[in-house]
């Protein structure tokens, strides 16, 4: 009766491993369908992209607009107004506007970021709150660059 069990025993751990590899098998064999999907698919953007460089567009733009239609409009807003005041510190021109420009006048005068006039509903809010941390950082760096 012992040996019985123990064939059983054997037959079930026999299948289980059976069954084990089959499943993984079967997960390797999906990924790998996925990855050679994935490959011409980007094979297929590829060819979109050199049809558009074809046709004048500009490709380097192209990418950006893409990124930028997966972005919702607060967080486009949020990233123009980053760039134009990071473009506008490093004298290359970009729009500052009012609300960056207080930030900005506020952090001069030594305000702190609570001392923000604009309610965090209000658009203005993290303009004003930009322009105060890149003033802020500005100042940092040049006491540190004065101190050395």
């Amino acid at each position: 009766m012992n040996s019985s069990r123990k064939a059983q025993a054997e037959d079930e751990r026999s299948n289980t491993g059976t069954v084990a590899k089959e499943v993984l098998r079967s997960f390797v064999e999906r990924i790998e369908r996925l990855e050679a999907d994935k490959q011409a698919l980007q094979a297929d953007i590829k060819a979109v992209f050199a049809e558009a460089k074809g046709n004048g567009f500009d490709v380097p733009t192209l990418r950006t607009c893409i990124k930028l239609r997966k972005q919702t409009p607060s967080k486009r807003e949020e990233q123009q107004s980053l760039l134009d005041l990071y473009m506008h510190a490093l004298g290359l021109g970009g729009a500052i506007d009012d609300a960056q420009q207080s930030g900005i006048d506020a952090a001069n005068a030594g305000a702190a970021i609570i001392d923000n006039p604009f309610i965090s509903d209000d658009p203005r809010f993290k303009r004003w709150e930009h322009g105060w941390q890149a003033q802020t950082g500005l100042l940092a760096a040049q006491d540190e660059k004065q101190q050395m």
